[in-house]
């Protein structure tokens, strides 16, 4: 059933064309912007507008096809290991690989990230195991999966039994530090273990989030003192997250739009579909948030040069998960498990990969980062229990690594959801959603005061179990669900099969939510503020 996924499409801007109206960068607001100070979810009309769907937007030629400027990897690479080399691991919150242009995005949003691309390699087929913050970052700070680290939502704190990433390093002699701008992934539920420094993301004032420009400049300082050792420096930038608020010099996406207010945090859909207008800004705001990110990272990649530590040391950079902007009508991120959400850019410089502006298109996941890191540097990894594979052994043999089950899962606010492909062929599993859940489910970070009804979330599966099946290569758009007409084909059949090993053997186990987590749940959007 395994069938290689190689389609070239052209890619066009989610961005709708523009008209005479140029609104100035004062429409976007400070980054610091707070939920409760944003825009309402969707922008009062003076009379009731008639929205018609979304039309389906084009697929990316990055998730299947040949990316311009970089040469496809095909010859086996004598990987040279850099035994005692420092790594630099840097994440992005809420980053949609097809907004990169290193991934074919027509805006300018992302010169880092290109910037560095052209260092090393880009994966195209690269899948995260969740859709949402908590559970991915656990994989790519344990390297074990959901059903190991069991973090989620209202969850116990990580084991103190898990090795994390950080204490693998810290084994080997390595100083270690995290900076981090994602108040879910405080030290005190576990993320901090094996850091020599790990600074918490603080839930400000009005629930402000931290700046990025904050945490560069503080892992900078970091590396100023310790760079003259082997390192293990962790960053993660949330300046993409909701609400999209670009700061001062950032805003230059909103020139030229047609007449609109970007949404700042939207809700997860809109059954007729958001106004096209208010999308279009929307995106543009987001962008200008990506473009602002960006900057950041070129800030810690030219302090890497500047003091000669770049050349040898490994950085990667990749994202917790990715955002939605209007297919299906959907927005954000949190259940949706789109192509948008969970594929997500990866992109890695290594003195050991002799390679420079390459991309592989075989299956990688969150699993794949902790063995990767570690065979980098020359840690031997057979003293690891690490479920993933390391990305550099697969790329010293090109024949193999394509026949591979990537698996992703949502399980919070009452809903949940999987989805396991294989080479084409992704299946999508709904567990019946309770109507109880409603009042959550469309809510997060807006007013509770009144619920939506379950017609409001057409894509959540009310009291019933559901499927659905996609066939990445015909359909990358995912337009048509196959699985009543492929139910009983031989590899829905496997697939099927294949989802009921990667499920949990037990259900998550739940805490009463602390003020930190309702805090960082609301700064973040995914509860009301008044909850």
């Amino acid at each position: 059933m395994i069938l290689r996924i190689h389609i070239a499409l052209a890619i066009t801007t989610l961005v709708l064309s523009c008209s005479s109206d140029s609104p100035s960068e004062s429409r976007s607001n400070d980054r610091q912007q707070t939920p409760a100070q944003a825009p309402p979810t969707e922008t009062p009309k003076e009379s009731p507008v008639e929205i018609a769907p979304l039309p389906p937007l084009p697929v990316p030629q990055a998730y299947f096809g040949e990316l311009d400027g970089l040469t496809r990897s095909g010859e086996p690479l004598n990987v040279k290991r850099t035994k005692g080399g420092s790594v630099v691991l840097v994440v992005f919150d809420t980053l949609n690989a097809r907004h990169l242009g290193v991934y074919g995005y027509s805006r300018d949003t992302s010169p880092g990230i290109d910037s560095l691309s052209q260092e090393g390699l880009v994966l195209t087929n690269y899948v995260s195991n969740s859709s949402w913050t908590r559970p991915s970052m656990a994989t790519i700070m344990t390297g074990l999966p959901k059903k190991k680290h069991k973090l989620e939502l209202n969850c116990p704190p990580m084991s103190e039994d898990i090795t994390t990433l950080a204490e693998r390093f810290q084994k080997a002699g390595y100083r270690t530090a995290g900076f981090v701008g994602n108040p879910l992934i405080k030290a005190k539920w576990g993320f901090g273990q094996g850091f020599d420094t790990y600074v918490d993301a603080k839930v400000l004032q009005n629930y402000k989030l931290a700046d990025d420009a904050d945490l560069a400049k503080r892992a900078i300082s970091w590396l100023e003192k310790n760079g003259d050792q082997p390192f293990f420096l962790f960053v993660f930038f949330t300046a993409p997250h909701s609400p999209y608020s670009p700061p001062k010099g950032f805003g230059k996406f909103f020139e030229g739009l047609p007449k609109g207010w970007p949404i700042r945090i939207p809700r997860r859909e809109y059954p007729g579909g958001m106004d096209p207008g208010d999308r279009a800004w929307t995106v543009a705001a987001y962008d200008g948030d990506v473009l602002y990110g960006d900057a950041q990272l070129q800030k810690l990649i030219a302090h890497l040069k500047k003091a000669g530590l770049f050349e040898t040391t490994t950085v990667a950079v990749t994202a917790d998960h990715g955002e939605i902007f209007g297919e299906h009508n959907c927005f954000m991120h949190s259940y949706h498990m789109w192509e948008p959400v969970l594929r997500v850019p990866f992109v890695i410089s290594s003195p050991a990969l002799p390679v420079k502006g390459a991309y592989d298109d075989r299956p990688f996941t969150h699993l794949d980062v902790a063995p990767t890191l570690l065979d980098l540097v020359g840690i031997d990894l057979r003293s690891h229990d690490l479920v993933g594979k390391s990305i550099a052994r697969t790329l010293e043999d090109p024949k193999s690594g394509r026949e591979r089950e990537l698996f992703s899962q949502y399980n919070a606010h009452d809903l949940r959801r999987e989805a396991i492909r294989e080479g084409r062929w992704k299946l999508v599993h709904h567990h019946p959603v309770p109507l109880s859940a409603t009042r959550t489910l469309n809510m997060f970070g807006h007013t509770n005061k009144v619920p939506p009804k379950p017609g409001d979330l057409p894509t959540v599966s009310w009291e019933v179990e559901k499927y659905e099946l996609f066939d990445l290569e015909a359909d990358p758009g995912e337009l048509q669900d196959l699985f009543e007409s492929r139910k009983t084909e031989a590899q829905t059949v496997d697939l099927i099969s294949a989802l009921a090993k990667h499920l949990e053997d037990n259900p998550d186990k739940k805490i009463e939510m602390d003020e930190d987590l309702k805090k960082a749940l609301g700064a973040l959007g995914y509860i009301g503020i008044s909850d």
